[in-house]
């Protein structure tokens, strides 16, 4: 056969969703056309004739031009170059006549058999419509039987190409005629077939000579489920978010899926880079933006996020594209804040990773600093008064919090200005290193306990939430939160051991026990066991535990009551109420008990780092951007990234310095990390974004000395000599760290 002609652009993925209704002289008999991969011999599904191939296909409802346009060359041929096409009758409601439900036994013996022409002709039949294949894996609950339906596939797997490539068929000819219904007819019957193909295992490892059909029911399927109704989606997200239905590793399989045909429609872009900017000046926009094939699988990705963000099995790096470094992000970033036409990365910001998201920041922080140093430029030239393009901070390190505290209450207004911080007495000059170490010393005072903002509730979790007893003014909140928020607005990571709690808060996100178990566990294992109380074995609620609605906290030594309900002290809590009791105590503690403290602390942290930019990050991103990764330190990672100046990794000395810092423990690897870097936290990306520099001081020939190590914080330098044995090098260098607060003789 001659080869086919190229096929038509594809259409748009309404296309893929929307009908037609046909026209009054239509007969009430029409006939819908079904590839089949197979020799004539496999036809006859009920009421089937023969018909000759023809290019094209006369759907039931459904625009034929628009169908064959949609379809790629692969599929106008058939599923084999040499196979028939095969003409399904319709009732006189234009729907397809259903086979018979595909029967698991009846598959099997099929197969055992080697009978793949009464195989695909079960397949083909059941697969119809939608509700053909979800009638014959439901349970008794009407709801998809997964074992049933993984156990279909695992037979499929283990039988001939040809048995694989039937099902692929005859589940792209659904794809194609999704019941021949519009969008608001679409019943939960018809969702569930969905999930059936889904399921298809060979979608996510398909041989070669499957690969085009696999791309094509993909490309079909996403563009079907991007368009479905709300009802729909909400199906699907509760489906896949069902923990005994989807443990994380099944997730994680239809996140692979999904994961890897984005990354194929974005290294299409990509390989255009050569010939073409990815931003189109001429139409003033990405060239991806009318991408539909991207969009829809994108929109398919939200559904898998949206139910992964309530069972929370996967870490939100599943689902990352990594492709996604390799575009330019400024550009998407500010196509999406300008909300301009089509497809950007912006809209769906879980496949951005957060070294992806921190660039974004970074370039955002980098926009408004620019524009503060503008407006300072503006001022001085036109009021002749001389105003700084930057903040410049002078610290006295005896009074580092007064000073600190002080300085940005005066200067609200300048937060977003390029930060330079002094410390009073000190040679040092601020390239970035002296802002880290102020950064670090004000973060372990301020959030001491001792200080009195802070509090460690349950010391089993090593966690610090707001002190409902502070004697601390709001006022001084929001200074907090604005040091937080400078923190992350340079990406400077800081040691504060806040829960997520925290930072769901900052985003307006919801927090309940879950949260609540983070950084009081004792306390949520007594509230989950009251919530699983068994009367008939452990007595009465009311009785046994005698607890009112009032919830309390610890102020200066002595317990504080505050009513949950009005009248929640005279109101027992009972088997009846004991969930409204949890919700409402949960309550208490993680938002109405604190929440002065806590709106002073976003307020302020929003001042700074507020923004479309941090609107991309999810609440464990922010906190990983805040607190960098707890990751323990990998010495021999950190060894292969390190760059020498004068040394070779060879030296004596450079390997007796690795066989020292791997050798020491955890919290004295991280004295060396911040004498080194500035900062005692991995960075949020990983160690392979921290880089260390290890420089030779003194000349090639000078003799032994008795000078220390030195660091460079603002380049992640150790400057080491050339001292005469190892052992006087490791001495020199603990005496270093052991000295290192400050910069300059003390």
């Amino acid at each position: 056969m001659p080869p086919a002609p190229p096929p038509p652009p594809s259409p748009p993925p309404s296309d893929l969703a929307s009908s037609s209704r046909p026209s009054a002289s239509t007969s009430p008999r029409r006939t819908t056309r079904v590839s089949v991969g197979a020799s004539p011999s496999i036809i006859s599904p009920p009421r089937v004739t023969q018909a000759t191939a023809t290019p094209h296909v006369v759907p039931c409802r459904w625009n034929a031009q628009r169908e064959e346009e949609a379809q790629p060359r692969v599929l106008r041929r058939g599923l084999d170059s040499a196979a028939p096409m095969v003409l399904v009758s319709c009732d006189h409601d234009g729907l397809p006549y259903r086979g018979k439900p595909l029967q698991l036994s009846h598959v099997q013996t099929l197969l055992a058999a080697d009978n793949l022409a009464a195989f695909e002709k079960a397949v083909f039949s059941a697969w119809c419509t939608f509700a053909g294949p979800s009638s014959s894996f439901v349970d008794s609950r009407n709801r998809p039987d997964l074992p049933s339906l993984r156990a279909f596939y695992r037979l499929v797997l283990s039988a001939p190409e040809r048995a694989q490539r039937a099902v692929l068929g005859a589940q792209d000819n659904a794809l194609r005629r999704p019941g021949c219904k519009d969008s608001e007819e679409w019943g939960q019957a018809d969702t569930w077939g969905l999930v059936v193909i889904l399921e298809n295992p060979i979608l996510r490892r398909s041989p070669e000579p499957l690969h085009a059909l696999t791309t094509s029911a993909l490309t079909r399927l996403f563009g079907l489920v991007s368009n479905l109704p709300n009802s729909a989606h909400h199906h699907l997200v509760s489906h896949f978010s069902s923990a005994s239905s989807y443990p994380a590793h099944s997730l994680a399989q239809q996140v692979e899926v999904v994961g890897s045909f984005i990354a194929a429609r974005l290294r299409k872009h990509l390989k255009a880079l050569g010939r073409l900017s990815v931003w189109d000046e001429g139409q003033g926009a990405l060239v991806y933006a009318d991408d539909w094939k991207l969009r829809s699988a994108a929109k398919m990705m939200a559904l898998l996020f949206a139910a992964n963000d309530h069972s929370r099995v996967l870490p939100i790096s599943h689902f990352y594209s990594t492709l996604t470094d390799a575009l330019p992000l400024a550009h998407d970033y500010a196509a999406w804040s300008e909300k301009q036409r089509g497809f950007a990365l912006g809209q769906y910001p879980f496949l951005i990773t957060l070294g992806g998201k921190i660039e974004i920041l970074t370039h955002d922080a980098r926009q408004q600093m620019q524009a503060r140093a503008h407006a300072a430029l503006l001022s001085t030239v036109v009021h002749r008064k001389l105003t700084l393009p930057f903040l410049h901070l002078h610290i006295r390190r005896t009074h580092l919090v007064e000073d600190s505290l002080n300085q940005m209450a005066a200067n609200k207004a300048e937060l977003k200005k390029a930060l330079r911080v002094e410390f009073v007495g000190e040679p040092g000059v601020d390239a970035g290193g002296v802002r880290k170490e102020w950064f670090l010393l004000l973060s372990r005072k301020l959030f001491d306990p001792s200080y009195g903002m802070f509090t460690a509730p349950d010391p089993a979790s090593h966690l610090l939430y707001f002190n409902p007893a502070s004697p601390c003014p709001p006022s001084e909140f929001f200074l907090v939160g604005a040091i937080v928020g400078l923190a992350a607005f340079h990406t400077i990571t800081l040691d504060i051991p806040l829960p997520r709690a925290v930072y769901r808060k900052l985003l307006r996100q919801d927090v309940g026990l879950r949260e609540l178990a983070e950084w009081a566990p004792e306390l949520a294992r007594g509230l989950r066991r009251l919530l699983e109380w068994d009367e008939s074995r452990d007595g009465s609620v009311e009785s046994v535990l005698q607890r009112r609605f009032v919830g309390e906290y610890e102020a200066f030594g002595e317990v504080v009551e505050v009513p949950l309900v009005p009248g929640g002290a005279d109101k027992p809590v009972t088997a009846s109420n004991r969930r409204e009791f949890v919700e409402l105590y949960t309550d208490f503690l993680l938002s109405k008990s604190i929440s002065t403290q806590f709106e002073a602390f976003r307020k302020g942290f929003l001042s700074v780092c507020g923004g479309n930019a941090l609107s991309l990050f999810r609440a464990e991103e922010v906190e990983l951007l805040v607190r960098g990764a707890e990751d323990e330190l990998n010495v021999e990672q950190l060894k292969n990234m390190t760059v020498y100046e004068g040394f070779s990794p060879s030296d004596s000395l450079i390997q007796a310095f690795w066989r020292h810092f791997a050798s020491r423990p955890p919290t004295r690897q991280r004295k060396l990390l911040a004498f080194v870097t500035g900062s005692d936290r991995i960075p949020a990306t990983g160690l392979h974004s921290l880089a260390l520099r290890i420089v030779r001081l003194g000349g090639k020939d000078d003799p032994d000395t008795e000078r220390l190590p030195s660091s460079r914080t603002c380049f992640n330098t150790l400057c080491l000599y050339r001292y005469a044995t190892p052992e006087k090098m490791i001495r020199k260098l603990e005496a270093a760290v052991a000295l290192s607060e400050g910069f300059g003789l003390k």
